[in-house]
């Protein structure tokens, strides 16, 4: 409910940008459906500071040059991945548990590109780890493995995206569609 009248208020109100203001104990992710896709979409986030209070103000978040915009965003709980329309994945907030995926425990305050991430169709973050499917089907992985929330097998964590490889009942591989992630777990959708 929160979502869609939270969106709905947005779009009316913005149009061509996205407000994304999230309150605390309560984590939205949407995708802008802006009907030019030549419109640059600005969007606006809270951001973790490392060393610093959460800031529950909206905040614009920003890249240097001219660069394909952003078509969706997925929020963690203290990170957040957009995806670009040329399937490019970005990464900001806290990196605790490498979340942001770009080999170390070291925090983004603006958005850094995944280079290891190409063709990307889908993201989604749990509160500490992230997940990334490719337009071929291809999953991977990243950040706090506890719990096998990572599908891995262990409960290491990872600070690159890791290959996660998926398979049917018959043990054939399979290619996944959509994913989804909640505070302790994933969910990858394949084809049949």
């Amino acid at each position: 409910m929160f979502k869609k009248h939270c969106f709905d208020h947005l779009c009316e109100m913005w149009k061509s940008q996205i407000l994304f203001h999230c309150l605390m104990c309560t984590y939205c992710s949407f995708t802008n459906i802006s009907p030019h896709p030549d419109e640059r979409v600005q969007v606006k986030t809270k951001l973790f500071q490392p060393n610093s209070p959460f800031c529950f103000t909206p905040h614009n978040v920003s890249r240097a040059g001219d660069k394909s915009p952003f078509t969706s965003a997925a929020l963690g709980a203290e990170h957040t991945l957009f995806l670009t329309e040329t399937g490019e994945v970005w990464a900001t907030g806290s990196n605790s548990f490498g979340q942001l995926g770009f080999g170390d425990r070291v925090g983004r305050l603006s958005p850094e590109r995944i280079h290891q991430l190409h063709d990307i169709c889908c993201i989604a973050v749990g509160a500490v780890h992230s997940i990334a499917i490719s337009s071929q089907g291809n999953c991977w992985v990243w950040g706090f493995g506890r719990g096998c929330r990572l599908g891995l097998g262990d409960e290491g964590d990872r600070l690159l995206p890791t290959p996660l490889r998926l398979e049917n009942g018959l043990g054939e591989e399979a290619a996944a569609v959509n994913c989804a992630a909640g505070r302790g777990h994933s969910l990858v959708l394949c084809r049949d």
